[in-house]
């Protein structure tokens, strides 16, 4: 009789070895799919943004050489600065739609730096055109317009030179989200219920 127990728990310890065994590596491998997964979705996922990423910064970046270039500045029409502005929502509906988040808030300043840029050139056409057009009723009237005009071109140089910080902050960003493998903890959400703590 105790041979026959012995081989009833044999038999018992054997097959929920097998079955320990079975539901741990069935476990692992449904782990591994699924890290394989999660790696496969960050990689589909880089690429696009890395594209998007880039084409936003070249905007901005050949904004900025437009400005600073060493031929000197030469005014815009309103043609190119209607097809600056089309090119920068275009290129920022992009970077919106992919995110993460980090990158919609630093993408929204730079595109308003852009945007506020654009404002500025389409100023200072303005105001060569207005004194191309020599309708001053006297020398103090013309300088003053020229004054104008300097000042609009000194405005520009600055904002040229604050785009290209605002795109410096936009490319860490965006290195950040592209470096993110989705694997680092994410921090725990704050509560909106006003409480400061």
């Amino acid at each position: 009789m105790n041979a026959v127990v012995a081989a009833l728990l044999g038999t018992l310890l054997g097959a929920l070895a097998t079955i320990g065994a079975a539901v741990v590596t069935g476990w692992a491998q449904r782990e591994g799919a699924r890290i394989s997964a999660r790696s496969q979705h960050v990689k589909d996922r880089h690429e696009p943004r890395r594209s998007e990423y880039r084409a936003f910064m070249k905007v901005a970046t050949d904004l900025n050489e437009r400005i600073l270039t060493t031929d000197g500045y030469r005014d815009t029409t309103r043609e190119e600065e209607l097809a600056l502005r089309r090119h920068v929502y275009e290129r920022w509906i992009e970077v919106s739609l992919l995110g993460p988040d980090s990158v919609i808030e630093a993408g929204a300043r730079l595109r308003d730096s852009v945007l506020g840029t654009l404002a500025a050139m389409a100023e200072s056409r303005s105001l060569v055109e207005d004194l191309n057009r020599g309708n001053h009723e006297d020398d103090d009237a013309e300088a003053s317009a020229l004054n104008a005009y300097e000042e609009s071109l000194h405005s520009l140089d600055a904002l040229a030179h604050l785009l290209i910080e605002e795109v410096a902050v936009f490319a860490e960003a965006a290195r950040a989200a592209l470096d993110d493998d989705g694997t680092a903890p994410k921090p725990a959400a704050r509560k909106a219920n006003g409480a400061s703590g």
